[in-house]
């Protein structure tokens, strides 16, 4: 049997640390509208340093790096992917969220992961961005 409810009645609790919903107890990821690509080999340059892509969208991206200077609310960062002689200069960028790993021990350095979404981009950086993405599509 199954029972339809309206919207309103259902129980939506978020859990930060997974970004995940639970709807009625049941674990739901987030829908995210562009697909996510993890290029392992990928590097992203930011005016405070260096920091290791974890995924990246034509809408945004995320990236690991050591807990550092607090980053500005917009800035422009390049991504570098060393072993295809990529470079991929001045995007704009907005801070989204960061999550600090607040468990380091004194064998592991205290890293954060950035999420930033893309400002606008100019046209090259567009389709460059967009043969990127199409090309991970594949692997």
């Amino acid at each position: 049997m199954i029972i339809h409810l309206p919207l309103h009645y259902l129980s939506v609790a978020i859990n930060p640390e997974t970004e995940s919903k639970s709807i009625l107890g049941i674990e739901c990821m987030e829908q995210r509208r562009q697909q996510r690509f993890e290029i392992p080999e990928a590097f992203v340059v930011a005016p405070e340093g260096v920091g290791q892509l974890i995924n990246i969208s034509t809408g945004g991206l995320a990236f690991k790096r050591l807990n550092g200077p607090e980053l500005p609310a917009k800035w422009d960062l390049d991504i570098v992917i060393p072993p295809n002689d990529f470079h991929l200069e001045q995007l704009p960028v907005e801070l989204i969220w960061k999550k600090i790993n607040d468990q380091p021990s004194f064998l592991s350095i205290s890293t954060e992961i950035i999420g930033v979404k893309m400002g606008d981009l100019d046209r090259s950086q567009k389709k460059i961005l967009q043969n990127l993405l199409f090309s991970q599509s594949f692997r």
